[in-house]
């Protein structure tokens, strides 16, 4: 099952600050619900876990995330994940790309657009 992330919000802080926030994995995981780092395997690529929680199902992903692209003058960085659900047979995999911008009454603008691509399980059957 196919998946689109959209996402845009402000932090009021300069542009800088969120930029070196949001290429923190330690401080961003802070930031998902359920979601813990497990490793950081060299500068760019990291092991994460997650618990996702929908209606009454509960999920446990492990994974890797690994940043493709960081632009430092455009203050863009591209992202791509891949998990496997814990005690299960469903995975996901997903590429993000996230942009911060300044806004004109100051303030950052942060952007997310991503696609994923998530295979079904048992609890998607019936």
């Amino acid at each position: 099952m196919a998946f689109k992330i959209e996402e845009r919000f402000e932090v009021q802080a300069p542009v800088e600050r969120v930029w070196q926030y949001l290429i923190d994995p330690k401080r961003v995981v802070e930031c998902l619900p359920g979601a813990e780092l497990l490793e950081q395997q060299d500068e760019r690529t990291f092991l994460g876990a997650i618990k996702v929680k929908v209606g009454p199902l509960s999920m446990s992903y492990k994974g890797q995330a690994k940043f493709t692209e960081i632009n430092e003058e455009t203050h863009q960085v591209r992202m791509v994940g891949d998990a496997r659900e814990v005690g299960g047979s469903g995975s996901t995999k997903v590429s993000m790309l996230s942009t911060v911008a300044p806004l004109a009454a100051g303030g950052s603008e942060v952007l997310l657009s991503g696609v994923g691509q998530r295979s079904r399980t048992s609890a998607d059957v019936g």
